[in-house]
Parts: structure tokens; C-alpha cells; sequence
């Protein structure tokens, strides 16, 4: 199982050969990446909108 969209896949002679770095958890949202754009002055929405494209944030009380 990939915990992470961070991964590269080689082809060998006897299949495919999966190397994953990471501690994803499959939600779609990558933390360090969300850090790197905070950090990079990109507020939540932004953020969110970046990793879950088409949704739309709402006030629920």
C-alpha cells in the first residue's frame, strides 16, 4: 500500500518496483506541502483549494 502520492516506479524484468517517501495518510492533502505554501505566504483557502480543487468552503454555524 502507497501511504504517499510521493513515490517513483521503476520497471525491472520481474514487475515494478515502487519507492515511497512520506507518511501519507490518502486524504489528498500532502502537511509538508501545505507547510512549504504557508510558508510561502499562501493562506487556507488557497491551500485548500490547491489540493481539493472544485470545493467550496462554507460557514456552518
Amino acid at each position: 500500500k502507497l501511504k504517499s502520492l510521493d513515490f517513483e516506479v521503476e520497471e525491472t524484468p520481474h514487475g515494478y518496483h515502487f519507492t515511497g517517501r512520506g507518511y501519507g495518510h490518502g486524504a489528498g492533502l500532502c502537511q509538508w506541502g501545505a507547510k512549504a505554501l504557508a510558508d510561502g505566504g499562501w493562506n487556507y483557502r488557497d491551500i485548500l483549494s490547491h489540493y481539493y480543487p472544485g470545493t467550496e468552503l462554507q460557514q456552518l454555524y
